[in-house]
C-alpha cells in the first residue's frame, strides 16, 4: 500500500469494503459510469462490475462476496434493469442482507415508469426512491449520505469478529477547508493523537489495525474543528493515508501522552 506521495505503507493487508455497490443493467453502463466519474477522487469506495471484475475472476463469487461487504446498494431502475435477471439476483441478496443487518442498504434510483417498477419489484413498494436528475445530482446525494453530519465527537464499534486493517476517514467542512485539524482517538485503554490538514473535497484516512481479540470496544474520535468522519474495515482505495499503528500510549498516563504529543505524533506529518 502506498501513500499519495509514493511512500510505502507497510503492515496492512485485507479485502476492501465498499460504500456503494452499483446494481444496473448492462445496457445502462454509460449512464452508471457517468455517475462514477462524478465521484472520482471523492474517497468513496464503489463496487462496479465494469471496473472491479477482472479477467478470469468468478463473476458470481465477486458480485455476491462484494454485496456482503458493501454498506449501500444503489440500484438503477430503468426499463432494462427491470428485465435483468442479474439485477433481480442482486436485489434479492441485498434484501436478505438488509433484513439480517436491520438497517437500510437498498437505495433505489428510478428512471423507469413507477407502475412498472412496483409490478416488477413488489417488495420495494415501501422503499423511498429518488428520481434520476443527472449524474451530478446523484453523486451529490451519495456524498451527502456517506459523509453524514459534521461534528467534533464520533464513536464507532467495529464488528467483534473482525480482525485486520481498519480506517477513519475525514473530510473538512467547507468553512475549514485546508486547515489543520487536531485529532485525538481513544480505543479501550489506548490513546492516540495526530494533526491532519483536511480537505473538503479529498479524504484523509487514518489507518490502524484491529487484532483477533473477539472484542468490540468503542473507538472515540475527537476533532478540534467540526469535520465529517466515518469508519470502516479493509484498505481504502485512495486519498491521503497515515499509518496510526505506531505510538499508541496508555490513555491514563498524562506523562506518556505529553511525551508522545511532543516527540512522536508530529512525525505523522512526515510519513
Amino acid at each position: 500500500m502506498s501513500f499519495a506521495d509514493g511512500t510505502r505503507m507497510s503492515g496492512f493487508s485485507g479485502d476492501r469494503n465498499y460504500d456503494f455497490f452499483l446494481s444496473y443493467s448492462r445496457d445502462d453502463a454509460p449512464l452508471v459510469l457517468s455517475v462514477v466519474k462524478e465521484l472520482s477522487g471523492s474517497g468513496i469506495d464503489i463496487f462496479i462490475d465494469e471496473i472491479e471484475i477482472g479477467w478470469g475472476d468468478s463473476i458470481n463469487e465477486k458480485i455476491f462476496s462484494s454485496l456482503e461487504k458493501t454498506r449501500n446498494i444503489v440500484v438503477f431502475l430503468t426499463d432494462s434493469a427491470i428485465q435483468s435477471k442479474w439485477v433481480r439476483k442482486e436485489l434479492s441478496t441485498a434484501l436478505t442482507n438488509e433484513i439480517s443487518r436491520g438497517s437500510v442498504i437498498i437505495l433505489p434510483v428510478l428512471l423507469a415508469d413507477q407502475a412498472s417498477f412496483f409490478e416488477a419489484f413488489p417488495f420495494m413498494r415501501d422503499k423511498k426512491y429518488i428520481k434520476f436528475e443527472g449524474p451530478e445530482h446523484l453523486a451529490a446525494e451519495m456524498k451527502k449520505l456517506i459523509r453524514g453530519q459534521a461534528s467534533t465527537s464520533f464513536v464507532f464499534n467495529h464488528p467483534r469478529t473482525y480482525s485486520g486493517p481498519v480506517w477513519i476517514r475525514l473530510f473538512a467542512t467547507d468553512k475549514d477547508n485546508d486547515h489543520s485539524h487536531k485529532v485525538t482517538i481513544t480505543w479501550g485503554p489506548w490513546y492516540r493523537g495526530t494533526s491532519v490538514v483536511l480537505s473538503a473535497s479529498q479524504p484523509s484516512f487514518l489507518l490502524h489495525s484491529k487484532g483477533d481479540d473477539d472484542e468490540s470496544l468503542p473507538i472515540r474520535v475527537y476533532t478540534d474543528r467540526p469535520a465529517y468522519v466515518a469508519f470502516g474495515q479493509g484498505i481504502p482505495s485512495d486519498g491521503r493515508q497515515i499509518d496510526l499503528n505506531p505510538f499508541w500510549v496508555d490513555a491514563k498516563s498524562r506523562l506518556k501522552r505529553l511525551y508522545a504529543s511532543i516527540f512522536l505524533w508530529p512525525s505523522d506529518r512526515n510519513r
